[in-house]
């Protein structure tokens, strides 16, 4: 076992991943690899448990990558930038968006969050839940629980998620 305690972990993880955002301001699944929404939301989380602040220009770097990605990804892969209607862009993205309640409160952030939620409301199956993809049959219990948890974090989404 190593003396090394958790938070100086997350901070050593926290400080690589901030010197190591690629151009776009996102991260992807390996350094330098294609920023996604879903990594980029897993690192802003890691860098608000290290207490790097919303202004930090790897946090604002990995924002403005969310707003511009949510406009784009969620779209059908025959529109620019689309990438397929993949419920977990807009889960992740709002988990992302939301990371940081100062930035979420700027109108450009703001209105990506709204975005996201449209996005949701668009997917949503009648009885509650979100499957992978747009129009897919079975529910993702995955994409159903980053749904609520997101909704939840901007307390958005009652219409959206039954018990």
């Amino acid at each position: 076992m190593s003396d090394t305690t958790y938070i100086e972990r997350v901070r050593l993880a926290a400080s690589r991943y901030a010197d190591s955002a690629n151009p776009d301001g996102g991260w992807g699944l390996f350094a330098h690899g294609y920023s996604s929404i879903v990594n980029t939301a897993e690192v802003l989380a890691v860098l608000r448990t290290a207490s790097h602040q919303a202004g930090a220009p790897a946090v604002q770097g990995g924002i403005r990558f969310l707003i511009q990605a949510t406009r784009e990804h969620p779209l059908p892969k025959k529109k620019p930038g689309g990438r397929g209607e993949h419920t977990r862009y807009a889960g992740y993205g709002l988990l992302g968006l939301s990371e940081y309640e100062n930035a979420a409160r700027q109108p450009d952030v703001a209105e990506a969050i709204e975005g996201c939620i449209r996005v949701l409301e668009r997917f949503a199956r009648a009885k509650g839940g979100w499957p992978e993809m747009r129009g897919e049959r079975p529910l993702s219990l995955f994409q159903k629980t980053t749904g609520i948890i997101a909704l939840q974090r901007v307390g958005a989404g009652s219409g959206l998620v039954q018990p």
